[in-house]
């Protein structure tokens, strides 16, 4: 791969004529907003085809190449390493030990940065999600230690910042020596101290639903707001709607889960697309069910379209029989 000049050194912003003011010496300031000026920068800089790349890449450099945006420099590291995350979940440890680099090094320049140590812990839960094979538990062990070991510090930082404890319950909610129990308290104070922080008011949901306390969940998702799971999160409301229909249906209450889940597959028979990513789980299970005959036809509808008709071949017993280890093993 053909390195970038500018990360190598051989080529700087400057002579890419992006510093102005030249002529006082001094720079104008820009009518693009500081975080937009790095992120287009990283865009048009920054080529990541292999872990190596993160590997080799040169901070120092990076410094000096964006040093006349106005960010500071732990800030400009912290950018680079959020913008890095995506190419990164794997192959660990490796990929988690190329962007920690870049966090270590930030942290150097700004020990006590609350969003520093949050972005550090969230970046390391990104890299442990997806590792539970057995042959893949000491690496998941090292990872999710350096995210506690960040999250801890924003918390010693500031323990009353909503996103840092639901940055903790996350992190309990992944972590197969935690509880559901010990993730639900961390939402339920995190929800304390930010009342409308939807991450936390979405979690305490799931918290629930996996804990079997079915009416509490079926409530808890209604406290969720839509509107904030837009765009690239609309599959997240979708989910939320059949759970919290599941919910319904484990607690009993028949007629009002059936009328949901056929709101549900009128809604996705409407617009398939809708359910991307889904896994059709509970809707598979409650169609199949001894109430079948209430969702069959729209259901058998559903399966019909390119979208879901992977659907009808799934092994659906098997499914749920291995959600259940997982969840027991988590507990």
């Amino acid at each position: 791969m053909q390195r970038s000049a500018v990360l190598s050194g051989r080529q700087t912003q400057r002579d890419r004529a992006q510093l102005r003011g030249r002529l006082d010496g001094r720079k104008l300031q820009s009518p693009v907003p500081a975080k937009d000026e790095l992120i287009t920068w990283l865009q048009t800089s920054i080529h990541v085809d292999d872990v190596s790349d993160i590997e080799v890449l040169n901070l120092n450099n990076f410094l000096r190449n964006t040093g006349q945006i106005n960010l500071t420099a732990d800030e400009r590291l912290r950018q680079l390493a959020i913008f890095l995350e995506p190419s990164l979940s794997t192959p660990q440890p490796r990929a988690w030990l190329a962007l920690d680099r870049v966090y270590a090094h930030a942290v150097t320049l700004a020990p006590e940065s609350l969003w520093l140590h949050h972005s550090r812990g969230l970046s390391a839960k990104f890299c442990a999600e997806g590792l539970y094979r057995p042959n893949e538990a000491t690496t998941l062990r090292r990872i999710l230690n350096a995210a506690w070991d960040a999250g801890n510090k924003a918390h010693f930082i500031d323990s009353t910042e909503p996103d840092v404890i639901y940055l903790l319950g996350s992190l309990a909610y992944i972590d197969p020596n935690r509880t559901l129990d010990e993730s639900l308290k961390f939402f339920d104070a995190a929800i304390a101290n930010g009342p409308k922080h939807q991450w936390s008011l979405l979690y305490r949901a799931h918290c629930l639903q996996d804990l079997e306390r079915w009416p509490d969940a079926a409530v808890a998702y209604d406290n969720v707001d839509p509107a904030y799971f837009v765009g690239r999160l609309a599959w997240r409301y979708e989910l939320l709607l059949e759970q919290k229909a599941y919910c319904i249906f484990r607690s009993g209450d028949y007629p009002k889960a059936i009328a949901q889940f056929d709101r549900l597959l009128n809604r996705w028979i409407t617009d398939p697309k809708l359910g991307f990513g889904m896994t059709g789980i509970h809707l598979s299970e409650v169609a199949t069910s001894e109430f079948h005959d209430q969702l069959s036809t729209r259901y058998n509808q559903l399966l019909k379209h390119e979208d879901w008709t992977w659907l009808g071949n799934v092994n659906l017993a098997s499914i749920l029989a291995e959600q259940t280890a997982e969840s027991e093993c988590s507990n």
